[in-house]
């Protein structure tokens, strides 16, 4: 049995506590567009071997996202997953999750990508190529479904 870190915890919790936050406000989360956003700018390679892809401003990107979906006034519930690793996905996209009915409809995944998958990060910010298959295991055996994924 697989450790649970504490990373991986407040991952799960992430679309719970943004579900909380839209109660407070009197919006119910279950009638909302629930999107997961993970937005992965690794800073440098693990293996010292491999070359990081160009930074990216992500969190300009992220600004620009937020803002437009809180001027729309639309019932979206957004929420980014950090860190954006592919054991936080795994957490974020739980059994909690789907049964308190906050598990996202949308996954919005923003960096880079190479020739077999996707360039998440690792728990120091540095780069982690996930390959499709990687990525396809993750999201193998969801307690739900997911009605759209943006790869970005």
């Amino acid at each position: 049995m697989d450790r649970v870190t504490e990373k991986e915890v407040q991952a799960e919790k992430v679309m719970i506590e943004a579900a909380d936050h839209a109660l407070r406000e009197k919006r119910d989360p279950v009638r909302m567009l629930r999107v997961l956003s993970i937005q992965a700018s690794a800073v440098s390679s693990s293996s010292g071997t491999e070359q990081a892809p160009v930074r990216l401003d992500l969190s300009q990107e992220w600004h620009v996202l937020a803002e437009r979906v809180r001027g729309s006034g639309a019932p979206i519930l957004l929420k980014r997953l950090t860190p954006p690793t592919l054991s936080a996905l795994r957490s974020a996209l739980s059994p909690r999750a789907w049964e308190q009915k906050v598990f996202p409809n949308v996954l919005h995944f923003s960096g880079h990508a190479w020739n077999e998958g996707l360039v998440f990060e690792d728990d120091l910010g540095q780069m982690h190529p996930a390959s499709t298959d990687e990525i396809l295991e993750a999201l193998h055996c969801l307690p739900g479904h997911l009605d759209l994924v943006v790869l970005n």
